[in-house]
């Protein structure tokens, strides 16, 4: 069973990013008052795209096409670790 399957079980309306690609990044859920949302590191997701870009355009593709997207409340969320600010 994908992770994607799995996640299905705990929320058939969890909103996810559309490439599967980025699932390697999903670090949790994260249960409130709009429901389950699906949660992300954002460092694994800029090393992800600078797979096929530089870090320099992956970090603002990241910061305009990810993170600035807003698609309704079960929008997911974008963490940035500890270990990776301290």
């Amino acid at each position: 069973m994908t992770l994607r399957e799995q996640l299905a079980e705990v929320n058939p309306d969890l909103l996810l990013l559309d490439e599967e690609k980025f699932d390697e990044a999903i670090i949790g859920i994260v249960f409130g008052n709009n429901g389950p949302i699906a949660t992300y590191d954002c460092n694994k997701i800029i090393d992800i795209l600078n797979q096929d870009m530089s870090y320099e355009e992956a970090a603002e593709y990241y910061s305009f096409n990810i993170e600035g997207a807003y698609v309704g409340e079960q929008t997911p969320i974008y963490v940035t670790l500890l270990k990776d600010i301290l």
